[in-house]
C-alpha cells in the first residue's frame, strides 16, 4: 500500500474514531469533523459506507478483518498508522462502535505512543448500548437491574491462546449480575450460555440476540438461555450480532420502536441525483427502510450560459420570474452571484415556484415567493394564473435544456411574453453492470422510486443495457406525480404508488401506506 506524499519532520496526528453501531445518524459531531479534515482514513469492515461520505477528500483504506482470519493483522495496522502519520497531517482510524470497547483501540494507541506519534481518542456510540436500544431493550432498568456487564462473547474456538483468555472471564461473577451484554459471540452462543447455567444462572433467564443492530436489516430473536441458541441458528443469525441476557429483555415487546417502523425491512431504490437523493433516502430511512441509491440522472451546466446571463444582465426588464425545479434555482443563484446582484435587484419582480422545496430554497436565499402551484406541478401553476395577470407581462423562465412546452404555451396563451433561458442539462449516467449490481445488491428491491420522468426513462435504459431488465422491471414502482407516472409506465415499469400531493414527504407517506396494505 503506497502512501505517497511529502514527508514531514513532525508526525501528524492519528485520531482513533468510533463510528457508532451502524446508523449514520449516531456518528458524533467530532467524528464527522475528523473525517472531513482527514488526509487518510483506515476503516473497519463494520463501518457503514454512508459514513465514509464525510471523508470525500481523504484516501480510504479498508483494513477490516473478515471472520476470524485477519484481512490485516493488528500489527500491520499499527505500522500503517505510524507510517501514515509520518507522511500526513491528519490520519483517522475509523472503528465500528467505540474504539475502546472491544475495538483494540487501546493496543493501537499504545503502538502510536511507542512510536512518538500524537493521537486523540474520539469515542463512539458503543453497540453494547445502542444495539439493545434499537431492539427496545434498555441495558438497565430500575425494575429489572441496576448494573450491566459488557463481555466479549469470544471469537474462534480454535484461536490460539483462547483457553487462557477464557480463564480470565469470571463466569460465576457474571452469572450473579442482572444484565449481561455479549459482543462477538454468535459462534459460541450455546457454549457461553452453558457456562452461565453451570455458574448458577437459571436456564429460564430471558435472552435476546440482535443482528445488524441499528441498520434497516436488523433482526432480533428472543428466547432464554436454553432456547435462544436454537432459535438463532434456525433463523440463520450471523455476525455482527449483540446478545443481551437478563430480565431487561422482557421490556422488548413494549419498547420495540425500531423494528415496528412502517417501512422497516423494506429495500427501496432511490433514482434521484446528488442532494435530492439524500433527502429522499433520509426520509425513507426515518421510516425504517433501507434506501438503495442508484442515481439515474446527472445534472450538468448548460452548453452555454449566454442566454441566462443576458437575462440576468437586464433583470429589471422582467415582471415575473418562474422556477419549476431546485436545479434551476441553484443555477440562477450562481449566475446572479457572478453579476454581484442580490435580493434588492429583484424586488420589482414577482416570483412563482413549483413545489415547496423549490420555494424554500428561494426564500432561504432572500427571494420571497408570490405564487406556488397548489398541486406542485408546472401545469397546475400555469392554470393558476389569470389572463389579466399575465397579459403584456414579461416572464423569465430558467429551466432544463429539454423540457415539456405545455407550461410555456399556457403562459403565452394568457398573453405573457415568455423568455426561456437554459439553466442546466440532465442526462443519463454511464454505469457499468457491476456498479448497478453493487448499488442494488443481489436481490431485487421491494420498490423503485421515480421523482421525474427522466429518472424512469434512464433507469429503464440502464437496466436494459446491463441485461437486468427482466429481473427488475416487474418490481412495483412509486412515482411522485402523474407526469412521472405516465413516463414510468411508458418506459415499461409497473407504477403502484402515487401520492395526492407531489412532494417527497407525501411520496414516503404513500409508500408506507402501500406496504401497510400488503401486510
Amino acid at each position: 500500500m503506497a502512501l505517497k506524499t511529502k514527508p514531514k519532520n513532525k508526525p501528524g496526528t492519528v485520531y482513533l474514531v468510533g463510528a457508532g453501531p451502524g446508523d449514520p445518524g449516531l456518528l458524533t459531531l467530532k467524528a464527522k469533523a475528523c473525517l472531513e479534515r482527514a488526509d487518510l482514513v483506515f476503516f473497519d469492515q463494520l463501518v457503514n459506507p454512508e459514513i465514509l461520505r464525510h471523508c470525500a477528500r481523504a484516501k480510504r483504506f479498508d483494513v477490516g478483518k473478515r471472520g476470524h482470519r485477519g484481512h490485516f493483522p493488528q500489527e500491520k495496522i499499527a505500522k500503517l498508522l505510524v507510517q501514515a502519520a509520518r507522511r500526513h497531517r491528519v490520519v483517522v482510524r475509523l472503528k465500528g462502535g467505540d474504539p475502546f470497547v472491544f475495538g483494540r483501540g487501546g493496543e493501537e494507541a499504545e503502538a502510536l505512543r511507542r512510536a512518538g506519534v500524537p493521537f486523540e481518542i474520539v469515542p463512539g456510540v458503543t453497540s453494547a448500548v445502542a444495539v439493545p436500544a434499537y431492539a427496545g431493550i434498555p441495558v438497565t432498568h430500575r425494575s429489572f437491574g441496576s448494573s450491566v456487564a459488557f463481555v466479549t462473547g469470544h471469537e474462534d474456538p480454535e484461536k490460539p491462546g483462547r483457553r487462557a483468555r477464557d480463564a480470565a472471564i469470571d463466569w460465576e461473577a457474571l452469572a450473579r449480575l442482572p444484565t449481561l451484554v455479549l459482543l462477538m459471540g454468535v459462534k459460541t452462543l450455546e457454549e457461553n450460555f452453558a457456562r452461565l447455567v453451570r455458574a448458577g444462572r437459571s436456564p429460564a433467564t430471558p435472552a435476546a440476540i440482535v443482528e445488524w443492530g441499528s441498520y434497516p436489516r436488523q433482526r432480533s430473536r428472543v428466547g432464554d438461555l436454553r432456547s435462544l441458541p436454537r432459535l438463532a441458528k434456525r433463523a440463520g443469525i450471523r455476525p455482527p450480532a449483540v446478545t443481551v441476557v437478563g430480565d431487561v429483555v422482557r421490556m422488548k415487546p413494549d419498547l420495540d420502536w425500531f423494528e415496528t417502523k412502517p417501512l422497516f425491512g423494506r429495500r427501496v431504490l432511490v433514482t434521484r441525483s446528488g442532494d435530492r437523493a439524500s433527502e429522499l433516502s433520509r426520509r425513507l430511512s426515518e421510516a425504517g427502510a433501507q434506501a438503495l441509491e442508484l442515481p439515474a440522472i446527472e445534472i450538468r451546466p448548460p452548453r452555454s450560459w449566454a442566454a441566462l446571463d443576458r437575462a440576468i444582465a437586464r433583470i429589471e426588464d422582467y415582471d415575473w420570474l418562474i422556477f419549476t425545479s431546485v436545479h434551476a434555482v441553484e443555477a440562477f443563484l450562481s449566475r446572479l452571484k457572478k453579476f454581484r446582484k442580490g435580493p434588492r435587484a429583484l424586488t420589482h419582480l414577482k416570483i412563482a415556484a413549483v413545489g415547496p422545496v423549490t420555494a424554500q430554497r428561494l426564500e432561504e436565499a432572500g427571494f420571497p415567493v408570490s405564487r406556488l402551484g397548489e398541486s406542485f406541478t408546472s401545469e397546475a401553476l400555469g392554470r393558476s394564473f389569470r389572463a389579466r395577470e399575465l397579459k403584456g407581462k414579461r416572464v423569465l423562465f430558467p429551466r432544463a435544456e429539454v423540457a415539456r412546452e405545455a407550461f410555456v404555451s399556457e403562459l403565452r396563451r394568457k398573453g405573457a411574453s415568455v423568455e426561456v433561458a437554459v439553466a442546466y442539462r440532465s442526462r443519463a449516467p454511464r454505469l457499468s453492470r457491476r456498479k448497478i449490481l453493487a448499488a442494488l445488491g443481489k436481490d431485487a428491491p421491494d420498490l423503485l422510486t421515480f421523482a421525474s420522468g427522466a429518472t424512469a426513462e434512464n433507469l429503464a435504459r440502464l437496466l436494459r443495457q446491463a441485461g437486468l431488465w427482466e429481473k427488475y422491471h416487474k418490481v412495483p414502482a412509486a412515482a411522485i406525480g402523474p407526469v412521472t407516472r405516465a413516463a414510468a409506465r411508458l418506459a415499461g415499469f409497473k407504477v403502484a404508488v402515487m401520492p395526492r400531493e407531489h412532494t417527497i414527504e407525501a411520496l414516503v407517506e404513500a409508500i408506507a401506506s402501500y406496504f401497510s396494505k400488503k401486510k
